[in-house]
C-alpha cells in the first residue's frame, strides 16, 4: 500500500495550475476550432465552426468537389482524434497530479511524467493539425468567390490548456 504524504505549497500550486490547464483545454475544445472568410464580388462575411457539429457538414460538403476537396479537407478527423487525445490526457495528468501529490509511490511519479509528456504532444500535434487542415485558402473563383479558413480561438485554447496542464504535471513530478 502507498504510503501518504504530506503536500508541500509547490505541489499544490502546481495541481491548481494543472486544474487551470484542463479547464482551458475543455473550453477550448467547446469553442470554435475554424473560422472561414467569404467574399463574395467584393463584400466579405465570416463564419466560425466548431470541431465536432458544423463543420463536419461543411468539410463534407467540400469533400464532394474532387480533388481539391479531397487534398484540403481530408484528414480532418485526425484533428479531432488529437483534440480529444488531448483533453483525456489532460484528465489523466490531473488524475496522476493529484495520486502523486498526496502519495510516496515512486511508480506514480513515473505514470505522471509520461502523461505530462503525451499531453504536451498531443497539444502540439493538436496545434500541428489545425494549421495544417484549417488554413485552407480555396482561392478565386472567376475573381468572383474567395473563401480562406484560419484557426480559431477554440484550436488555441485547447493546445495552451494541453502544454499548461502538461507542463504543470512534469514540474509537479519534479518538485516532489
Amino acid at each position: 500500500m502507498a504510503k501518504t504524504k504530506k503536500a508541500g505549497t509547490a505541489s499544490l500550486f502546481l495541481f491548481a495550475v494543472t486544474i487551470v490547464g484542463m479547464i482551458l483545454a475543455v473550453v477550448g475544445i467547446c469553442l470554435d476550432f475554424v473560422r472561414t472568410t467569404t467574399t463574395v464580388l467584393g463584400v466579405s462575411g465570416g463564419a466560425t465552426s466548431p470541431l465536432f457539429g458544423e463543420a463536419n457538414d461543411f468539410f463534407d460538403g467540400i469533400g464532394n468537389l474532387g480533388n481539391l476537396g479531397n487534398t484540403a479537407f481530408h484528414g480532418f478527423e485526425a484533428l479531432q482524434a488529437f483534440a480529444i487525445l488531448t483533453i483525456l490526457a489532460s484528465a489523466a495528468t490531473l488524475v496522476f497530479a493529484l495520486l502523486e501529490t498526496l502519495t510516496n509511490w515512486k511508480l506514480m511519479k513515473l505514470f505522471l511524467i509520461l502523461l505530462s509528456i503525451a499531453t504536451i504532444a498531443f497539444a502540439i500535434i493538436t496545434v500541428i493539425l489545425l494549421f495544417t487542415y484549417s488554413p485552407v485558402d480555396l482561392g478565386e473563383v472567376g475573381k468572383v468567390i474567395e473563401v480562406a479558413s484560419t484557426p480559431a480561438i477554440g484550436g488555441w485554447l485547447l493546445a495552451a490548456g494541453g502544454v499548461v496542464a502538461g507542463g504543470a504535471g512534469l514540474f509537479n513530478a519534479f518538485a516532489n
